[in-house]
């Protein structure tokens, strides 16, 4: 299962991610940039 992120959470995580993914913040739907099995690994992984 996967646990339910709210757009807010998202959005601060696509922030700190997309540069680091080679891509740009504005271009992309945040609500959707960071996929939720990717955002389960990311409280530790981000300082």
């Amino acid at each position: 299962p996967v646990p339910a992120l709210s757009p807010e959470f998202r959005h601060q995580l696509a922030a700190r991610l997309i540069p680091h993914l080679g891509g740009r913040l504005e271009t992309l739907d945040t609500a959707n940039a960071v996929p939720s099995h990717l955002c389960l690994r990311l409280p530790q992984a981000i300082p």
